[in-house]
C-alpha cells in the first residue's frame, strides 16, 4: 500500500532594460516551493509447507518533505563605443532550504511451533538541508582586427552546503526516543 501527494508552486519572471544606446540589465529571479506527504505499508509472510506461517514482517513509514528553492541573475552590459569593446557583469544567487521528517515502523513475528518471537523497531528521523551560493563573473572583449577579438574574464563562485540528520530510535524498556549515533549526524 502506498499513497504520495506532491505539490509544487513556481514563480519566474524576467526584466530586460535597455538603459540608454550602450548599457542594458536583464535581470531573472525564480521561486519554487514543495511539500510531499508519503506513505507506504507492506505486509509479508513466509510459510512452510503444512506448518502454517513461519515468518511476518509487517513495514510501515511516513514522510513528510517541504522545502524552497530561490535562484536570482543580474546581468549588466556596457558596450564601448569602439565596435566590439564590450564589459559585462553577472551576479548569481542561489538559496534552498529543505525539512524532512520520517517515521519507519517494522514488525517481525517468528512463529515455533506455538511459541512467537517478536521484534520491533520504531525509528524517527530529521533532516534539514540548507544551501548557499553566490557567484560573479567579469567579462571584456577586445577587437583585435575585423575577423577577431580577445576576452578576459574572471569567475568567482562561493558554495556553502549543510545537513544536519537526527535519528532516534523507540527503547521498549524506557518507553521513550534515544539518539541512534549511528544514524544521526
Amino acid at each position: 500500500l502506498s499513497r504520495n501527494r506532491n505539490q509544487n508552486h513556481r514563480f519566474n519572471f524576467e526584466i530586460d532594460q535597455r538603459i540608454d544606446s550602450l548599457n542594458s540589465i536583464l535581470i531573472r529571479p525564480s521561486f519554487s516551493f514543495q511539500q510531499t506527504d508519503g506513505y507506504n505499508e507492506s505486509n509479508q509472510t513466509t510459510t512452510e509447507g503444512k506448518f502454517g506461517n513461519r515468518t511476518d514482517f509487517i513495514s510501515s513509514g511516513n514522510s513528510q518533505n517541504k522545502g524552497f528553492n530561490f535562484n536570482n541573475s543580474i546581468l549588466f552590459r556596457h558596450k564601448f563605443r569602439k565596435k566590439g569593446r564590450t564589459f559585462s557583469l553577472n551576479l548569481t544567487q542561489a538559496l534552498n532550504e529543505s525539512e524532512t521528517d520520517r517515521r519507519n515502523l517494522n514488525y517481525t513475528n517468528r512463529y515455533y511451533g506455538s511459541i512467537i518471537s517478536r521484534d520491533t523497531s520504531d525509528y524517527l528521523s530529521d533532516l534539514e538541508r540548507q544551501g548557499r551560493t553566490f557567484g560573479a563573473n567579469l567579462s571584456y572583449t577586445e577587437p583585435i582586427d575585423k575577423k577577431s577579438q580577445m576576452e578576459l574574464s574572471y569567475n568567482y563562485n562561493n558554495n556553502q552546503n549543510r545537513s544536519n540528520q537526527l535519528v532516534q530510535e523507540y527503547i521498549k524498556n524506557t518507553g521513550k526516543y534515544d539518539i541512534d549515533p549511528d544514524q544521526t549526524n
